[in-house]
């Protein structure tokens, strides 16, 4: 394994990690674990789910048997575009599919996942997606 691998791995696993910490602050009221530092915006609870999946995806792909795990991977992105369509219609659409809360709606206080921020979970999910593809013809 490289060193760059090595980091890599890192990485993903702060991610998955952050994400679980905030999401258990979430679950278990626990205040200083919605926010990374103090007095800050708290991370959103479906900022935090959508983070793990995608950590979890990233991190399917570096797996030797890659095969065995490009449908898996697929799967999470495909989630996760619904779940940010879904978003965006609210947004864009003015549907009311809220779905920020559905989790914790007591505890949000007007905490959203922000356009900017669904704007980068379907980027990254379509570079995930192309990153699982043999071969891209480009005409």
């Amino acid at each position: 394994m490289c060193k760059y691998e090595l980091l890599k791995n890192r990485l993903i696993s702060t991610v998955i990690i952050v994400s679980v910490i905030v999401f258990t602050g979430w679950v278990g009221n626990i205040q200083v674990f919605l926010s990374i530092l103090p007095g800050y915006i708290a991370m959103n609870p479906l900022t935090a789910i959508n983070l793990f999946l995608l950590a979890l995806a990233i991190k399917a792909t570096g797996l030797t048997n890659k095969s065995k795990h490009v449908n898996a991977v697929k799967g999470i992105v495909i989630l996760l575009l619904s779940v940010m369509a879904v978003k965006l219609s609210d947004v864009y659409l003015s549907t009311q599919y809220n779905l920020d809360k559905q989790f914790f709606s007591s505890k949000l206080f007007g905490n959203q996942m922000t356009v900017p921020t669904v704007f980068n979970f379907v980027i990254l999910s379509f570079s995930l997606l192309l990153s699982c593809q043999k071969h891209i013809k480009v005409y």
